[in-house]
Parts: structure tokens; C-alpha cells; sequence
């Protein structure tokens, strides 16, 4: 009853409901980036994400008494993985515009992306591609100068260049300028 002494209704949603099922029930609840909105110093309501973990507290006998809450503010989290979810969202329309095949890697040379045409052009899944897979489409005798290459630049930060035969999906193999 000392949550209701700080916070009204309006402020606290449907929280209070679902504490007094935990409190009812003796069923924890546990949510990740519950939205609400909070009142600031102005009188505004500004938008807020929290994780929430509900625990019933018990006495000796079992019998609930209370309600443990734990409450972390994750709005600064949460706002930041959708600005970069937005800005994946716009890459990714990008590199899929393009005619080419697209492709981005870690630091340390594994490749972590793929736009669609790579995936329509080879037949393949991402799955099968991702880290070093990618390998298995250069054709054999062009694989031990595209990766020789592909290590020179990864150590010296220089520009990689070379050129090689992918297979595509026909089982056919085509030229193709790489470049990074």
C-alpha cells in the first residue's frame, strides 16, 4: 500500500493491478521495457520504459505480506536501440536498392551482413554465409588470393581489392569485382 502514497493512478497505470495480482496470487511478474508516462518537474507527461520484477514477499508461515518490486528506468536503452534499429532499417533499404551485392563485416574480418541480392544471386542463406562462409562460393582456384588479400587488409587497413568467380545458384560461376 506505499507504492499508492506515490504515485496516483494515472501516474502508475496498470502497475498497481499487477502488483496486486503478485500480492493475490503468489505468482511473480516480470516485464521488460513496460511503457508509461511519467509527470516531470513542468507538469508534462514524457514517455518512460522500465523493466519490472514483481516478487511476493512471505512471512515465516508462507503467507504473503508484501510485494517486492524492483524497477530499473531503461527509457536512455531503449531509445537508443530504436534510433539504431532505424538506422538499420535505412541501411538495409539502401543496400538493397543497389544492384550490387552488399556485404559488411566485423573488425576482425567476419562478415556479419548481406544485402538480397547476394542471397538471389548465390541461392544461399544467411546462415550460410555469415562469419567466413561466404568462402564456399569463390570458385577454388580464386579462394587463396581473395583471402590473402582479404587478411593483407584487414591487417594493414588498406583498401581490399581483387577479383574472383562466384558460383550462382545455377551452379554457373560469374567474375566479380570485390571491394572494401
Amino acid at each position: 500500500q506505499e507504492v499508492r502514497k506515490v504515485f496516483t493512478k494515472e501516474q502508475a497505470g496498470n502497475f498497481f493491478d499487477l502488483l496486486d495480482e503478485v500480492y493475490k496470487t503468489g505468482k511473480p511478474f516480470a516485464g521488460k521495457e513496460l511503457h508509461f508516462q511519467k509527470k516531470n518537474l513542468h507538469g508534462d507527461f514524457e514517455d518512460r520504459w522500465i523493466d519490472v520484477a514483481y516478487q511476493p514477499f512471505r512471512d515465516a508461515e508462507e503467507k504473503i505480506v508484501g510485494v517486492l518490486a524492483f524497477v530499473y528506468d531503461v527509457t536512455e536503452a531503449f531509445i537508443n536501440r530504436q534510433k539504431i534499429e532505424a538506422r538499420e532499417t535505412q541501411y538495409s533499404l539502401l543496400a538493397n536498392s543497389m544492384p550490387q551485392s552488399v556485404w559488411t563485416a566485423t573488425t576482425d574480418g567476419l562478415v556479419d551482413y548481406f544485402n538480397k541480392n547476394w542471397f538471389e544471386y548465390t541461392g544461399t542463406t544467411f546462415e550460410e554465409n555469415v562469419g567466413t562462409g561466404w568462402a564456399r562460393a569463390v570458385h577454388p582456384d580464386d579462394l587463396p588470393q581473395a583471402l590473402e588479400r582479404w587478411q593483407g587488409a584487414l591487417s594493414s587497413g588498406d583498401i581490399y581489392e581483387t577479383e574472383f568467380r562466384l558460383k550462382s545458384k545455377d551452379g554457373s560461376y560469374r567474375w566479380h569485382v570485390a571491394r572494401a
